[in-house]
């Protein structure tokens, strides 16, 4: 490498070092200046917002600043609505207690070194409750249609589908399935619960495939499930009619017993 060519790479290198030296404090500048601005946001409690600023409700000013930040005060327009001195700063309020229309959100903060800062402003405009409700039950009707229809559908297949009663021997190990298994209430045989069965809240609107009772039920463990295949068992052999040798065999036996 030439004498000439080293030269230049010395001072590039130092053209380099002194360009960022000098950004140091023009950087610092700017990131102080960011650190110290205040932002508040604007959070929906309870009620409705539209997205474009149309908002009615329960809502919650959040402010966030500098370390140093010791207390924040509120405005709506030019009025002074709140104030708070803790983390976190914030101010809840409702639109009802203010005039309907279009509003100015902005916050003043202030250090413990005694600097004021000045948040950046939210355009709100506060609308009657109507309006929410309005645009709510258009949310809502096509939703609960589909909903209901779902339901009625569901019930209707479980109807159709569920007609053919099982033969399945007393006492038989079910494979429940995801969907879990009950116990009926009328005849105490567990079956299983399938996914065409309407949910109603925590239960399933459900046929038994044995008896062909219908009812709510929710999913049992599966220890339970177990109990009462074995019930269903032990049932049907109580139950289960004596032969002519065994009831002669029983009734000369109880007479043992007699006088």
């Amino acid at each position: 490498m030439s004498k000439h060519i080293k030269t230049r790479t010395i001072l590039f290198a130092i053209l380099i070092l002194c360009l960022i030296l000098f950004s140091l404090p023009l950087y610092r500048i700017a990131y102080a200046q960011t650190e110290g601005l205040l932002k508040i946001r604007l959070s929906r409690n309870f009620g409705y917002s539209s997205g474009t600023g149309r908002i009615q409700g329960l809502f919650t000013i959040k402010a966030s600043g500098p370390l140093e930040l010791s207390q924040v005060f509120f405005y709506l327009d030019a009025e002074i609505i709140g104030e708070s001195a803790e983390i976190p700063f914030n101010l809840r309020f409702h639109t009802d207690d203010y005039s309907l229309g279009d509003h100015t959100i902005h916050a003043l903060g202030y250090t413990r070194d005694g600097r004021e800062l000045e948040s950046n402003q939210i355009q709100v405009k506060f609308v009657g409750a109507e309006e929410g409700w309005q645009v709510a039950q258009k949310i809502m009707i096509p939703i609960l249609s589909i909903v209901f229809g779902i339901i009625i559908l569901s019930i209707i297949f479980a109807i159709i589908s569920g007609r053919k009663t099982e033969q399945i021997p007393f006492g038989t190990p079910r494979h429940y399935g995801i969907w879990g298994g009950t116990v009926c209430k009328r005849c105490a045989r567990p079956f299983k619960l399938v996914w065409y069965m309407p949910n109603l809240g925590v239960k399933k609107l459900a046929r038994c495939p044995f008896c062909g009772k219908w009812g709510l039920y929710r999913s049992l463990p599966l220890d339970k499930l177990r109990t009462a295949e074995a019930n269903e068992l032990q049932a049907d052999i109580e139950n289960a009619p004596l032969d002519e040798d065994h009831t002669y065999k029983k009734a000369l036996e109880d007479s043992r017993f007699m006088d």
